[in-house]
């Protein structure tokens, strides 16, 4: 019998660690699984990049489409545009707020920001902590630092099908207020040429 054990030891030693490893990944804690982050708003981001310390990349935002996005929402013309497709409140309508603010319309305390940093860098939540985002003094360490903690990587070749996707969320032609007319809507339409050439005029990137 003893023999008999000590010829089988190998495999039940090999048979008990491969038990192990399948336990261990059953019962995988739930503090292991992918975070998920939550948006923080742009006057967080505006502790850094509202100075000009950094070129006060705010304050550019501020006279951009994306800034007044919310409040255009309220205008006249928004209402003309909502009434013909049944909506009563443009700046209530899910189907506006998705494009016209931060996080889809689904963070109440960013419906009156408009499309924000987060819009495009993502959740800021991890990343936005200075010792996540910006550790180093070394760019490209710490964009890859940042993107560790929940920012969405916009460089390179990935970043650009990355920034195609998120800009065709919304700038697409088939929103719900594309314009009617035939050159306007020519003249609207985001080309992968332009998104991909965003970057490299970014208040940021440019420095």
């Amino acid at each position: 019998m003893k023999r008999e054990y000590m010829r089988l030891a190998p495999f039940l030693t090999a048979a008990a660690a491969l038990l192990v490893i399948l336990l261990a990944v059953i019962l995988k804690p739930a503090s292991s699984e992918k975070q998920k982050y939550e948006y923080v708003g742009m006057s967080e981001c505006a502790k850094c990049h509202g100075t000009g310390a950094l070129g006060n990349q705010v304050a550019i935002w501020q006279g951009t489409p994306h800034a007044r996005a919310a409040r255009v929402l309220r205008t006249e013309r928004a209402s003309i545009i909502a009434k013909k497709l049944n909506i009563e409140n443009p700046s209530e309508a899910p189907e506006c707020l998705k494009c016209h603010t931060t996080g889809g319309g689904k963070v109440v305390k960013l419906a009156a920001e408009g499309v924000g940093c987060e819009a495009c860098h993502g959740p800021a939540s991890a990343y936005g902590d200075i010792t996540n985002h910006a550790p180093y003094g070394d760019r490209e360490k710490d964009y890859a630092r940042a993107v560790s903690f929940g920012m969405y990587k916009t460089l390179g070749i990935d970043g650009i099908k990355l920034r195609e996707r998120m800009c065709k969320r919304c700038h697409t032609l088939n929103r719900p207020c594309a314009p009617e007319d035939a050159e306007e809507r020519k003249r609207q339409e985001l080309a992968l040429s332009v998104i991909a050439d965003f970057i490299y005029r970014h208040p940021v990137r440019s420095k």
